[in-house]
Parts: structure tokens; C-alpha cells; sequence
């Protein structure tokens, strides 16, 4: 939620630049060693990793020199951690280690461009493929979702799935700009 607090603030450009550079020092702080962030609400890893990346590169964006060398490292260890965990068939699980899905991949494709696009391309090539294979003549993918909760009510929405893979397409169509990252 952090990240996505800061994210929604740059778009008032550097208005809010302290509020963002304490949100992004936040974050910085609650890096696991590993390059994961705190699981939330979501139970892909790469959910977490790619809103963190999108907040972290507002540093770079909006000049905040004394948060940008943490936030580059921070950067650094989420996306060595997705190259590390890119499954065989070019997808990523929920959690290193686990099957490859849409919705995780479609997030560390995000990640990825983000943070560096000509950086990760084998790897982003890769997914791009991985996906490729999995969508169904209709256009749909049939992967399962990443919808978990502090609360009791459970909820589906059977094309969210589909929702994350055309944004992470999008990002990686538009090698990661969007208006408060050009």
C-alpha cells in the first residue's frame, strides 16, 4: 500500500517529493534480504515486487537524491531475485520455486521493464513467450488468481487474471513509461 501511496503522489510531480521520499525510505527499510517486500494482500511475490519497483524508480524520476542509491540497490536485489527465479518454461510462480502462472509473470514483467529495460531483455523475451503459450483461443488465460484478503468475505473475478497480463503486455509494449515515469 506504501508504494502505492507514493506512486498516486507523483503525480503531482515533486509537490510532494518529502511525503514520497519517506514512503520509498519505507520501503527501502522493509526489503527483505532477499529482494522480496511483504506478501499484503496478494500471494505473488512479484504483486509486491513490481508496485515497490514502480515507487522506488520515482527517486530517479523526481530527483530525490538522498533516497536514490538505496533505492537503486533495493531495485537491484527484487529484480536479481525474479532473473534467479525465472522458471524453465520462462514464467514465475506465486513464490520462487512454485509452478509458473500468468499473473505472476505478467507482474515480473513489469518489474523487469521497469526497472531496466534492455537490462532484463532475455528474461522479459522470455515471459513474453511463457505467456504467449498460455493464452486460449478466446483470448483468455485460465491461470489461477491472486486474490487473498484480510477479510472473510471471499470474492473471484474470473478476468482479473486477464486484466494483469494486458497491463504487464502494456508495460512491456511501452518498455515501462507511463506518465509519471517518461
Amino acid at each position: 500500500m506504501t508504494a502505492e501511496g507514493a506512486i498516486s503522489l507523483a503525480l503531482a510531480g515533486n509537490e510532494h517529493a518529502d511525503r514520497i521520499g519517506r514512503a520509498l525510505n519505507h520501503l527501502i527499510q522493509r526489503q527483505h534480504p532477499d529482494g522480496t517486500f511483504e506478501l499484503s494482500w496478494s500471494r505473488s511475490h512479484a504483486s509486491a515486487i513490481f508496485r515497490s519497483v514502480r515507487a522506488l524508480r520515482l527517486a530517479r524520476s523526481l530527483e530525490l537524491t538522498n533516497v536514490r542509491p538505496a533505492a537503486s540497490r533495493a531495485v537491484e536485489r527484487s529484480t536479481d531475485l525474479l532473473r534467479a527465479t525465472q522458471n524453465p518454461d520462462g514464467g514465475w510462480g506465486h513464490l520462487p520455486g512454485s509452478a509458473s502462472d500468468e499473473v505472476s509473470t505478467a507482474f515480473s514483467l513489469i518489474a523487469l521493464t521497469i526497472a531496466a529495460p534492455a537490462a532484463h531483455r532475455e528474461a522479459v523475451a522470455r515471459g513474453i513467450r511463457y505467456l504467449a503459450s498460455r493464452q486460449l483461443p478466446d483470448g483468455a488465460f485460465d491461470c489461477p488468481t491472486d486474490e487473498v484478503g484480510p477479510r472473510p468475505i471471499p470474492y473471484n473475478v474470473p478476468h482479473g487474471s486477464l486484466g494483469f497480463v494486458l497491463t504487464g503486455l502494456n508495460f512491456v509494449a511501452s518498455r515501462g513509461r507511463t506518465p509519471h515515469f517518461a
